[in-house]
């Protein structure tokens, strides 16, 4: 949805209402398929608390095959529970398979000097006062994987593991700085089989509703009652490639 028609669908609720949009950092000719790319937030000021209580209640507006957006609260010190996308002949649908591979990424983190620097920072800035080993099990605790199928640029049906985690710093670069010890650490993840854990070859990013967690051919929105946003697309994206680039026409 363009931003002009979020606009008068909006200045036509409330005449008072303002939209600031974001402008990419690298932003290639118009009318391409970038356009659906991030960054996608857009600021909505001079709603009455009325309005902004409503919009917040509802948060999804579905409003025609062209226009949809969610209204969410603005807050900056937000982090995604997403840490890295898993790929490599390791990956599949079995529990046990995935359940080792976790252990395998605890298990290099918990020996790994980086993270130890930054479990330490963060949670004595937030009070906790115990062993550098008691703090790194802490920040690994909420660490979990879930499968995502999806497909790859030649239409073969593969397989993403997604290892998410809490968020623990409020600052984005600490944060930035917790991702890239766990993305790139000094020892490579093996599995028992040797087979290597494959970081960052894929990545998956739904052009619907905007989530990290699911491609845009499985988008649970047009399951939703009386969905009357955007139809689903005919095709089934890859992961492969950026699926922002496999937007609506």
């Amino acid at each position: 949805m363009s931003s002009k028609r979020m606009m008068f669908y909006l200045c036509y609720i409330c005449n008072t209402l303002a939209i600031a949009k974001p402008i990419a950092k690298n932003r290639k000719p118009a009318k391409t398929c970038t356009d659906y790319d991030g960054p996608w937030p857009m600021m909505l000021t001079g709603a009455t608390d009325d309005l902004r209580k409503y919009l917040l209640w509802h948060q999804t507006f579905a409003v025609s095959h062209t226009i949809a957006f969610n209204a969410i609260p603005f807050d900056k010190s937000l982090r995604s529970w997403v840490i890295m996308n898993i790929t490599g002949d390791a990956v599949s649908a079995d529990d046990e398979m995935k359940r080792k591979a976790l252990g395998i990424i605890k298990e290099t983190m918990w020996k790994e000097i980086n993270f130890w620097a930054y479990a330490t920072r963060v949670l004595t800035v937030v009070g906790v006062t115990k062993s550098v080993d008691e703090m790194v099990y802490m920040v690994t605790k909420s660490f979990d994987m879930h499968l995502i199928e999806s497909k790859d640029d030649k239409g073969n049906n593969t397989s993403i593991w997604q290892l998410m985690g809490k968020p623990l710093a409020k600052d984005m670069d600490e944060h930035r700085r917790f991702l890239q010890t766990i993305r790139n650490p000094t020892k490579t993840y093996l599995t028992e089989r040797l087979h290597q854990l494959l970081i960052k070859k894929r990545f998956v990013n739904c052009v619907w509703c905007k989530a990290e967690t699911h491609p845009g051919w499985v988008c649970p929105f047009f399951s939703v009652m009386d969905w009357q946003g955007p139809l689903r697309p005919m095709k089934e994206p890859s992961t492969h490639l950026n699926s922002a680039d496999q937007g609506p026409n």
